[in-house]
């Protein structure tokens, strides 16, 4: 049976805004993928309007790309309406 995925994470109420992949060298250590990726969807996120930021492992496997390695995260949090109504007009 196919369930839909819940875009709704309960503890905060936060909704998954994005998936992000991030490509980084095999020598980069996890701690460093995970700071590249936090700082990429801060930016996104001045960009898009989002607040109360948080990112995840992403349960996509990572990829091998040569010397370079895929990692996947998800991006929660919430969108701001004023933003949404700024871009519309």
């Amino acid at each position: 049976m196919h369930m839909e995925h819940q875009n709704l994470e309960t503890k905060n109420d936060l909704i998954r805004l994005d998936v992000l992949m991030v490509k980084v060298y095999c020598f980069e250590t996890k701690e460093q993928v995970v700071k590249r990726a936090q700082e990429l969807s801060r930016q996104i996120a001045k960009t898009r309007g989002w607040s109360r930021i948080r990112v995840k492992i992403s349960n996509v496997p990572t990829v091998a790309d040569g010397q370079r390695v895929c990692y996947f995260f998800e991006v929660w949090g919430e969108t701001s309406s004023k933003h949404l109504k700024k871009r519309s007009q």
